[in-house]
């Protein structure tokens, strides 16, 4: 069988500056180039996965797993290292595949040529490099976030809102965050079922029936009907509990101030 190449190409968003379009201009342009030297193997085809974690190694992704049964003489062509790989062993076991296998991996952010000795070791080094700073990068953000948290303020990097909270018009999750008074009537409305004598299931069905649901279409089911009334009770904290009890252990004990106390029967918890 004819040797083939083939390009490989991840985005997680649709955000990324790594997009679909401009890894796969890259893939073209640089098989483009090799042309002269490998002539006739073609670019066979592009390998997508769209709106996939990078936390996924290679060969578990939808459409990755394909490149784990190509033919000898094949060559893979990814941009970067952290569009191919989870990390630096999943790098080194997708390489040592191809090796045996007879494929050639060609790594674009570097200009690499994966089929040598020397590209081999480089490719090592290079991955190792990589982690490291990702790790790095990682402890930053948990340093970050644990500085804010603190300081009473919730992560900067992303997450849910606490309920009965959302971003600014236009804002950033990490911008101070406005009421979400949608969400505060539902859970008045909640308290004060529950206050006179309902469960969260009877208030699940109650809200069912009446086509009460979540701004992601979703039914509003017990356990988040709880939170609801949990987070009216405590007046709406931007926090968790655990949270909360490290920014005043902090702040030398000093509670935190809420928007304004709810009333709900002792037993929420």
């Amino acid at each position: 069988m004819n040797a083939r190449a083939y390009g490989y190409v991840r985005v997680s968003t649709d955000k990324q500056e790594n997009s679909i379009e401009v890894q796969t201009r890259q893939i073209e342009r640089y098989w483009s180039g090799r042309r002269e030297e490998l002539d006739p193997i073609p670019l066979d085809a592009i390998v997508v996965d769209e709106g996939t974690s990078g936390a996924m190694p290679l060969f578990h992704r939808p459409h990755g797993r394909q490149l784990a049964g190509l033919q000898r003489g094949d060559h893979i062509i990814i941009t970067k290292i952290d569009r191919g790989f989870r990390n630096t062993k999943d790098a080194l076991t997708c390489l040592e595949v191809w090796d045996k296998a007879g494929i050639i991996l060609h790594l674009l952010e570097f200009q690499l040529d994966a089929s040598t000795a020397v590209g081999k070791f480089i490719f090592t080094v290079i991955c190792g490099v990589a982690e490291f700073e990702n790790n790095r990068k990682a402890e930053r953000i948990r340093e970050v976030n644990a500085m804010r948290n603190r300081q009473g303020l919730p992560n900067a990097t992303g997450g849910s809102y606490a309920m009965g909270w959302k971003k600014q018009p236009g804002g950033k999750f990490s911008d101070p965050w406005v009421p979400d008074m949608e969400v505060r009537e539902l859970a008045e409305e909640a308290s004060d079922l529950y206050i006179a004598g309902m469960t969260y299931e009877q208030i699940y069905i109650a809200w069912r029936q009446a086509g009460v649901r979540r701004k992601n279409g979703n039914q509003w089911l017990p356990e988040p009907i709880a939170r609801l009334v949990k987070a009216h009770a405590e007046g709406f904290p931007q926090l968790s509990l655990k949270k909360r009890k490290l920014y005043e252990a902090s702040m030398n004990g000093q509670p935190m101030s809420t928007p304004g106390p709810a009333t709900t029967r002792d037993s929420i918890s």
